[in-house]
């Protein structure tokens, strides 16, 4: 039972830190992409009832996008297979997201997500991986700390931009 406790403490105090670093603030008008996934679930209970920033949710108002490590690592090594893979196969519905969205739920892995899902009694899916996160996920198990380390480099190719 300490153990839960513990978990969730920390995975609450790591969102925390990824909201204040966002451009997320209060009393904004904020919009939650329904994933109907656990990520979405997590995301969403935290910002409407954990948070304690005076935030407005409506369809209008700033984006943001339950994400997760392996995704925002996936969206990295996508600016390298891209070419490649335009010519190969159509675009999928996630890929089409909008520009200007905020990603939260992205210093934690898929496995981390579904954990505090199962800890705060939902029942959501897990999100389904894809070629280029299955392929992280054999990685990571090889060679510790590459999600960690993908995420790493898309932040510091982001601050480039």
């Amino acid at each position: 039972m300490n153990e839960r406790k513990d978990f969730i403490e920390l995975f609450e105090k790591k969102l925390r830190k990824e909201v204040r670093e966002s451009s997320i603030q209060r009393r904004d008008n904020i919009c939650i992409i329904d994933t109907g996934d656990n990520n979405y679930l997590v995301l969403n209970d935290f910002l409407r009832n954990k948070i304690g920033l005076p935030l407005e949710f409506s369809e209008s108002g700033k984006k943001v996008y339950p994400s997760s490590l392996e995704e925002k690592g996936r969206d990295l090594l996508k600016l390298f297979f891209e070419k490649r893979k335009d010519e190969e196969e159509p675009k999928r519905e996630e890929d089409k997201k909008p520009k200007e969205i905020i990603s939260l739920l992205t210093s934690f892995t898929q496995e981390e997500i579904n954990r505090e899902a199962s800890y705060l009694g939902f029942e959501g899916k897990s999100r389904e991986s894809d070629e280029i996160i299955n392929m992280i996920n054999r990685l990571d198990a090889r060679f510790k700390n590459i999600k960690t380390s993908l995420g790493k480099s898309a932040d510091v190719i982001n601050s480039l931009k």
